[in-house]
């Protein structure tokens, strides 16, 4: 009924095989859910592109059909491109909009670092590829996430309220305090030179006196 009223390259059609493949796949129908997974491939690639975001969705799901069936190289390379797909999607989304709109892209981003590690621990020394596919999902995670944090703090930085610039600046010496403290205690000697550069003018947390 969809295909014939919507045709058989719509998106919509797309997403009821991919959704087709997702109850394949739980019962364990392997090859049934490959074909529609396949499909769905197909379809998106065709009408929207080799790097659409619903792509990324297909393909990972693909890469999970394989990978339960333990064919972990047919899987590795499906995972690595969804992850491509997604980071170049997501670096997109992040450079517009308002910090709220970012807040709620990353809320609703599925993460695929989990999926990767447990992919890794599967594979083990049979698929080194996997390791290093885990790795760089952690390694870009994170380095997106320290990216956003600089951005916000350039952002508060340049604000024109003084306000907030004041306590920005109240919560970067805190931080540095905090740093300081960790590693003076971790050594467990608070001289100066180990404290580092905790001040806080006027306020109790100040680097002690020689």
């Amino acid at each position: 009924m969809l295909a014939s009223g919507l045709g058989t390259k719509h998106p919509l059609y797309a997403a009821v095989l991919g959704d087709l493949g997702l109850v394949h796949h739980s019962a364990r129908e392997y090859p049934k859910a490959e074909q529609r997974l396949q499909d769905a491939i197909a379809i998106v690639t065709e009408t929207q592109g080799e790097n659409h975001p619903d792509l990324a969705r297909y393909l990972h799901r693909l890469a999970a059909v394989y990978d339960e069936a333990g064919d972990y190289g047919a899987a590795e390379p499906l995972y690595r491109r969804s992850l491509d797909i997604s980071d170049r999607a997501l670096a997109d989304m992040l450079t517009v909009g308002s910090e709220r709109n970012k807040a709620a892209v990353l809320a609703n981003l599925e993460d695929p670092i989990p999926m990767l590690l447990s992919f890794q621990r599967r594979a083990g020394d049979r698929l080194p590829a996997a390791r290093a596919l885990a790795f760089e999902a952690v390694a870009r995670r994170k380095g997106r996430v320290l990216d956003q944090v600089h951005d916000w703090g350039q952002s508060l930085r340049e604000n024109a309220d003084s306000g907030i610039r004041n306590r920005l600046a109240q919560r970067e010496a805190l931080l540095e305090c905090q740093a300081s403290l960790t590693i003076a205690l971790g050594y467990r000697d608070l001289k100066p030179a180990v404290a580092g550069t905790c001040t806080l003018p006027g306020g109790p947390l100040r680097a002690p006196a020689p």
